[in-house]
């Protein structure tokens, strides 16, 4: 799932069966922030709300593994968050996969708090 600066979302689920759907109009809600080693602010865990039912559930929350999997790209000294986390169905609380999450500078994506893309 990729929600970017402008609301603009999409997203694919990869059933067990080898089929997709593609997935639009859910909610990616920032739960922490973490800082970069350039001063840069990023989103640092998530909370998923889906239109559809997955596996049981509707609601997902990604725990970070590390907030210091940041990859650095100079010259311009521009950093972004790159890392996988738990993935945690929040009806049962229990672990139930993994996620690959990136995240970039909140002044650029405007989703840090009380920010416009912040839900």
């Amino acid at each position: 799932m990729y929600n970017f600066d402008g609301l603009h979302q999409v997203g694919t689920y990869q059933k067990a069966d080898g089929s997709t759907q593609w997935l639009d109009n859910f909610t990616v809600k920032q739960n922490g922030y973490a800082k970069a080693p350039n001063g840069e602010w990023f989103s640092l865990g998530w909370s998923y709300d889906l239109p559809i039912n997955i596996e049981g559930s509707k609601h997902f929350t990604v725990v970070p593994f590390s907030k210091n999997d940041t990859v650095h790209i100079g010259p311009t000294n521009y950093s972004y968050y790159e890392g996988a986390g738990r993935l945690i169905d929040d009806m049962t609380g229990m672990h139930v996969g993994s996620s690959i999450n990136e995240s970039m500078d909140i002044a650029i994506l405007h989703n840090g708090p009380y920010d416009k893309n912040q839900h």
